[in-house]
């Protein structure tokens, strides 16, 4: 909430039920229902970390890694098989991953990633089993979608709905 000067972190959803009561800032009344009220009880997780600033690089990497479940699968190899390539490497933590699938048209696949620290970053992607390896350029906070042409072993830069892919 925001009172005067101070700022208040709250873990609630939805900005409607944790709306300051001040003298000159009420936005949410008793007599009126508003359905995006949140409702229920929630688990919350914290990590705390400390030291030098630098810690902040790569942080939505980080927490990323913290917060998602582990897949898990129940296999058991024999062991003679062959160990597949790695499908997607980026060699710059501040460089998230949010999507890599296949293009909605059937053909190629679709990259998506997003700059997270808030600064310009370049990164290496390097997709070896199709043998692609790029460098890319974002801006701060920038979300960038990429195209992928397995048989042209390329990658180019696209728009962020797949309309001209």
């Amino acid at each position: 909430s925001l009172c005067g000067e101070r700022l208040g972190l709250t873990v609630l959803r939805s900005p409607a039920h944790s709306a300051a009561h001040c003298k000159d800032l009420r936005t949410l009344t008793e007599t009126r229902f508003t359905p995006r009220m949140e409702q229920g009880e929630r688990a919350f997780r914290w990590r705390f970390g400390a030291g030098d600033p630098s810690i902040l690089n790569g942080l939505t990497a980080r927490a990323q890694m913290v917060n998602e479940a582990p897949y898990v699968m129940s296999f058991n190899p024999s062991g003679a098989g062959e160990t597949p390539d790695k499908a997607l490497l980026i060699d710059n933590p501040a460089v998230t991953v949010s999507a890599l699938k296949r293009a909605e048209s059937g053909e190629g696949y679709i990259l998506r990633v997003y700059e997270s620290d808030g600064a310009a970053q370049t990164a290496r992607v390097t997709l070896p089993a199709l043998g692609i390896e790029e460098n890319i350029s974002l801006r701060p906070y920038e979300i960038a979608t990429f195209a992928i042409d397995p048989a042209g072993r390329r990658m180019e830069k696209t728009g962020l709905i797949e309309l001209d892919v």
